[in-house]
């Protein structure tokens, strides 16, 4: 190429080289010279022309390479030559199908900034390229081509479904339902995830045109046995219900099927997912006039799967380790002493503005399979209320039994909160037995069943201050005990005793 010079190419060659070694000092100067550099047109070619045609040198150069280059085109494309940018645009096409998987996904995202920048209109040809690549016999060329279709499916959705490109969704996703059955993994999963990300409430014409397709392609992949699929078919689900019910509704005893299979998985990631499905069907109970009899039937199968889904897993413990030791004496750091602001994932659909879903002190944001768990259970009980409690109250009694191990028991006290409010008026008849035992766990020796206790106790606030002629055994005893946790030698108990004594006190 006539603005390629052999001393600049090596030069740049040895930053990048000592990007990557020397100490922290070195590196920053490096880093800095690259930076400066980084308006200068014949520098983007460098790097263009490092990470796809030196193939000899390591991928770790050609990558850096590569990450600097989708940076600079971020920050200034519009200031390139149009030249420059015809240049990047040829070489990062020709190495789409690289070899190595990691330079192939940085291509990918060069590909995708690029294309987002020309608003996909000033570079057309790319769309036709990369679908032209998925029909090569190379393995590589496929991969590289979906990875970079994938990202552009997620960047620019409205785009593709624009009048003005053509539709190009009307062709993009029938070939890439063709590909669910494809041998190799990571081709399916890309194939999935592409289709998935037009699922929410603006649905192009495009999938709804070939829903038929798309779900006979999920319901063949409903039998993989790659996790990462499973996650996206739960995911699928769970956005086709709530975004395209009458789709699912010709197919909803086989996806149910399906779902409490996957709750019950023993990948976590599944887990959670699919457990996400419950509170959806709920929601379109109350407010697509769903029928209640469709998941009537399941209940007793799906109700002790979320109990078990309630107890903490090794990996929650490990999270949290810490909290179950005393830590009284550690003094507080600013964010624990910080106002905390939770907001429910999920609350109560009757209306009234009842109390939001919040189970215990951990951190809101800290999504986990537990929590989504606890809540599906919540919505279930406003939505069938006493209905849930023929089969979960003798659940409930063997998880509260104080010889049963205490994880199971904490998730037995959990349990009992989350129904507090759609079946009260059936556990209201047990509370004077249940009461004293939750006061009772208030001295239990591990510090997480004292603070799950506390929440359930102030879940059940109204029917022991209601109580008044039962003051000196409920609502005395209840006292004494969450102003001695005040005092608890762990700080999560601490907290939960407050919010507990504040709920008492409205």
């Amino acid at each position: 190429m006539s603005w390629q010079n052999e001393k600049q190419l090596k030069e740049v060659l040895g930053m990048l080289h000592a990007s990557l070694r020397g100490d922290n000092e070195q590196q920053m100067k490096v880093y800095k010279k690259l930076q400066q550099l980084r308006g200068n047109q014949e520098f983007n070619q460098y790097l263009a022309f490092i990470i796809s045609s030196m193939k000899k040198e390591p991928e770790q150069i050609r990558q850096q390479a590569g990450l600097l280059l989708k940076n600079n085109i971020h920050e200034s494309y519009e200031r390139m030559d149009p030249k420059v940018r015809n240049y990047i645009k040829l070489k990062v096409l020709q190495t789409i199908g690289d070899e190595s998987k990691k330079i192939r996904k940085t291509i990918g995202h060069i590909v995708t900034t690029a294309a987002s920048k020309d608003k996909l209109k000033g570079w057309q040809p790319v769309l036709k390229e990369l679908l032209k690549m998925l029909e090569s016999n190379k393995y590589e060329h496929v991969d590289g081509a979906f990875n970079a279709l994938c990202k552009i499916c997620e960047d620019e959705p409205e785009r593709l479904d624009s009048q003005d490109l053509g539709r190009p969704l009307n062709t993009m996703l029938p070939l890439f339902i063709k590909f669910f059955v494809h041998p190799k993994e990571p081709i399916r999963r890309y194939a999935l995830g592409a289709v998935n990300q037009f699922l929410g409430p603006n649905m192009p014409q495009a999938l709804r045109a070939n829903m038929t397709g798309y779900l006979k392609g999920l319901f063949v992949l409903t039998k993989d046995s790659s996790v990462q699929i499973r996650k996206r078919i739960c995911q699928a689900f769970v956005l086709l219900l709530d975004n395209e019910v009458n789709a699912l509704l010709p197919h909803l005893k086989k996806v149910m099927e399906f779902m409490i299979t996957s709750t019950g998985d023993k990948n976590e990631e599944v887990a959670l997912e699919a457990c996400e499905f419950w509170t959806s069907v709920c929601e379109q109970q109350v407010h697509n006039n769903l029928d209640p009899a469709i998941l009537n039937s399941y209940l007793r199968v799906l109700v002790p799967i979320l109990l078990k889904g309630m107890v903490y897993s090794p990996l929650d413990l490990i999270g949290r380790m810490g909290a179950d030791e005393d830590d009284s004496h550690v003094p507080d750091r600013e964010q624990d002493i910080a106002p905390r602001h939770h907001s429910a994932k999920v609350s109560s659909y009757n209306g009234s503005g009842g109390d939001d879903w919040d189970d215990d002190d951990e951190d809101a944001s800290d999504w986990n399979l537990r929590k989504c768990a606890a809540a599906a259970l919540d919505t279930l009980a406003t939505v069938y209320k006493d209905e849930l409690l023929p089969f979960l109250l003798p659940m409930l009694q063997k998880s509260l039994d104080k010889k049963t191990e205490w994880q199971i028991q904490e998730a037995g006290i959990l349990a009992l909160g989350a129904i507090a409010d759609g079946c009260f008026s059936g556990v209201s008849k047990h509370l004077h037995h249940l009461i004293p035992y939750l006061i009772g766990q208030l001295k239990h020796p591990k510090p997480l069943i004292r603070s799950i206790t506390c929440w359930t106790l102030s879940r059940y606030a109204k029917w022991v201050v209601k109580g008044k002629d039962d003051d000196e055994k409920y609502f005395k005893p209840l006292m004494v005990q969450l102003l001695q946790r005040v005092l608890d030698k762990n700080k999560a108990v601490q907290e939960a005793a407050c919010s507990a004594f504040a709920i008492l006190e409205e």
